[in-house]
């Protein structure tokens, strides 16, 4: 497991003055871990603004008004259980990339202010993988395979979806990452049985396509939540501020916490608001 490397946050006015620095090693790490910001609101948010005119993302200073779409507040209690509420290893938010089946209102990015932090040091981690990285070590045989395959999404992780009523999702498996113009793996990680191969380069699959199917999402699924070499982690201290690429990085966090001893401030960057 790689431990997330942290750096001193230098304050507004320097990450405004030095954000193609900042973008690059966005593009580069897909995590930047800031230490001792202790941001209120109104400095992440234009913090997330400034990052937003520079990686194409909302929000932005050019549409500020909309912020309220994409702020948060997180706990995890509803995630809460016996055990993992008492074990620092135990997941209490499961593997998931941020809501791969839409096709407006996309997620690329976050910025996670831990503005309570009262656990043990090693409770409510943060992990990550990189889907860019996972489809890069893949075969050439599993790439090909993978670059045709469109998915049909049964159910999928979301708020209010019961009471929406979604339907049943299509979406590419493999997309291109919006800046990087690099392969990235879109699995939905909340359950493998929700995910079928619906058509493989536009057309119905055969049997051996089924098969090579799940054999292949049985590996991605393995090395995402198995594979601790490929792990990334982050060790929380209360004032952290985390940007994160949403598109290509998985992750989860682990339990160790009870209530109202840890809580975050979010902001997701989209590339598209929806009905606006």
């Amino acid at each position: 497991m790689i431990k997330l490397e942290t750096i001193e946050f230098p304050g507004l006015d320097y990450i405004s003055n030095n954000i193609d620095m900042y973008a690059k090693m966005f593009l580069e790490n897909a995590v930047i871990a800031f230490r001792n910001a202790h941001c209120d609101r109104n400095t992440q948010e234009k913090v997330m603004q400034i990052f937003g005119d520079r990686l194409d993302w909302w929000p932005n200073s050019s549409v500020p008004e909309l912020k309220s779409v994409s702020n948060y507040e997180e706990t995890h209690e509803l995630h809460m259980n016996l055990e993992n509420k008492n074990n620092k290893d135990a997941l209490m938010l499961g593997w998931h990339l941020e809501h791969v089946q839409l096709k407006e209102d996309i997620y690329v990015g976050a910025n996670w202010c831990m503005n309570l932090f009262r656990c043990d040091p090693d409770a409510g981690k943060t992990y990550f993988v990189d889907m860019l990285a996972l489809y890069d070590s893949l075969s050439n045989d599993y790439k090909e395979f993978l670059e045709g395959v469109d998915v049909l999404l049964t159910s999928y992780w979301g708020a209010h979806q019961k009471e929406k009523n979604f339907p049943p999702a299509v979406y590419r498996l493999v997309q291109k990452h919006w800046i990087l113009d690099r392969n990235v793996l879109r699995v939905f990680l909340g359950s493998i049985n929700d995910v079928k191969l619906y058509k493989i380069y536009g057309k119905d699959p055969s049997e051996d396509d089924l098969k090579k199917f799940n054999e292949v999402m049985k590996y991605i699924y393995d090395e995402v939540t198995k594979n601790t070499d490929i792990r990334f982690v982050h060790y929380w201290q209360e004032g952290d501020m985390v940007i994160s690429d949403m598109f290509r990085m998985a992750h989860a966090v682990t339990g160790g916490f009870k209530e109202g001893e840890r809580k975050l401030d979010g902001i997701f960057g989209k590339l598209r608001i929806a009905n606006e």
